[in-house]
This record gives C-alpha cells, sequence and structure tokens, in this order.
C-alpha cells in the first residue's frame, strides 16, 4: 500500500480510473483514492478541524479539499461517501415503516419539514439506520462524478466491524472529536452509542461508564480499539484502568476507506 504519492500522478495518467472513498463529518474530511484494477490507494488525505464546521459550508469545504489534492473528477469512476452527523436513530427492521422516517427522527434531534431523510439497512444485525443526510453535499458529488453512493457513517461501521468481528463483542472506534462505543451480544447489536470527546481522559471516562452500566467485567471483556485520529498517551492511561485491550485498527488510512 502506497500513501501520499504525488497528485501529479492523478492528473497525468489520464488512463487510469479510480474509485474514490469519501468521509465527512463534523470536524473532518478524508479521502482515499483507489485504483481501479488493483484497488489499491494511491492517496489517502485527512483534514481535521478543531472547531466544528458549519453545515452549510461543507459542500465548499469538500470542493477545495479535492482541488487541494489534485482530485482529476474525470478519471473518477466511482464514489463512495460516508456522512456522519449524529441526525440519526436506529430503528429495528420489524417496527420500521417508510412513511415514519420523521417521527423515528424527532425524539432525537429537531426535523423541518422540508429536511430530506434518508434510511440505510443494516440486513446484518436487521436494522435500519433512519438519517438526514448532507443534501449539499450529495448535490456537489452528483454534479460532479458519474457514480456515487451514499451512506451514514455508522452503517457502514457497523456493517464493517459486523463481518470483521469473529468472537469479539466490545468495540471503541476513536475518530476527530467523537468516540462510538458498540457491543455485540450473541451476533446480536447490543448498544451502540455516540461521544463528544476532547482528550484521552475523555474517552476512558465513557468507556468506564458504559462498562459500569453494563455490568462488565474489565478481565473478561476485551476493549478492541479502532483509531482513525490518535490522541495523546491514550493507550498508555488505557493501561492504567484496563488490561485486557487491544487495538485492532491504527493505521494513516481511514478504517471505512480499508479493505
Amino acid at each position: 500500500m502506497v500513501i501520499g504519492l504525488q497528485h501529479l500522478i492523478l492528473k497525468e495518467n489520464k488512463y487510469n480510473q479510480l474509485n474514490l472513498e469519501l468521509s465527512v463529518g463534523n470536524h473532518y474530511i478524508s479521502l482515499s483514492a483507489k485504483d481501479n484494477n488493483s484497488d489499491e490507494i494511491v492517496i489517502h488525505k485527512r483534514k481535521n478541524f478543531s472547531k466544528k464546521i458549519d453545515t452549510n459550508s461543507l459542500n465548499t469545504i469538500l470542493l477545495n479539499f479535492l482541488n487541494e489534492n489534485s482530485i482529476d473528477f474525470k478519471i473518477v469512476e466511482n464514489v463512495n461517501l460516508y456522512q456522519e452527523n449524529d441526525l440519526y436513530t436506529l430503528v429495528p427492521k420489524e417496527l420500521y415503516d417508510k412513511d415514519e422516517k420523521k417521527t423515528y427522527l424527532k425524539y432525537n434531534t429537531k426535523v423541518n419539514d422540508s429536511d430530506y431523510i434518508s434510511a440505510d439497512e443494516i440486513n446484518e444485525l436487521n436494522i435500519k439506520n433512519v438519517y438526514i443526510p448532507y443534501v449539499n453535499v450529495n448535490n456537489l458529488l452528483v454534479d460532479k462524478f458519474r457514480n456515487i453512493n451514499y451512506f451514514h457513517f455508522n452503517s457502514a461501521l457497523l456493517k464493517k466491524i459486523f463481518h470483521a468481528k469473529g468472537t469479539k463483542t466490545f468495540f471503541a472506534h476513536v475518530s476527530t472529536n467523537k468516540l462510538k462505543l458498540i457491543i455485540f451480544k450473541n451476533k446480536e447489536l447490543n448498544f451502540f452509542n455516540s461521544f463528544e470527546i476532547e482528550s484521552s481522559l475523555d474517552i476512558i471516562y465513557y468507556i468506564l461508564l458504559i462498562f459500569k452500566e453494563k455490568n462488565l467485567n474489565s478481565t473478561d471483556t476485551k476493549i478492541n480499539f479502532i483509531i482513525d485520529k490518535s490522541f495523546d498517551n491514550l493507550l498508555e492511561i488505557c493501561g492504567k484502568f484496563f488490561q485486557n485491550f487491544e487495538v485492532i485498527h491504527n493505521d494513516d488510512v481511514d478504517f471505512l476507506h480499508t479493505k
């Protein structure tokens, strides 16, 4: 895997077709460009923001980011977009009614009459993820690229972890300003929640909180860290509170963008 190749390669090799993996959130943007033939990542870039991004400006920020990294729109074959926000709710499939999407969301967030609402299927867990997408970002990409697929970040994350988890049950996904804690029990989703974080101590605090709430034994339950954004001394601090933990992803490439 080669990361950070000179951007000029993307511009000069007009016959090279690319697939793009894009992730956008309130505090970051990331992209991975994959060669369409080999599926190898030829460039990966991530930009973190200390302040929350204004949603209305997210499309402009993303366009600038693509241009800064010299992405040639003409040679991009497919785009997968993962949208991260808190405007979502998970609904069991047996209770889901497509005409009630706004009803599901109104308990978690403010919903306007004009809001467009999407729903991702998470068949592996018999769940629907109902959410408000970044419509301005979708419109930008539809205008620039040929084939667009968009998903809520959490939908893709749960799917990927489910297929990779094996016998593992407790996962901590660490990203810019966000911690997601995920617990599986008997192949079903037992717990999922997101927390705002600013430091390694915040991460440890919320893990301890959920261990207490779920009555988990720190000796028997292994914490599996998926780290997309590093925090200072996280593992060192974690070792003071937990003996049983492992880092299963801590790479330059975002977890969702890997094979």
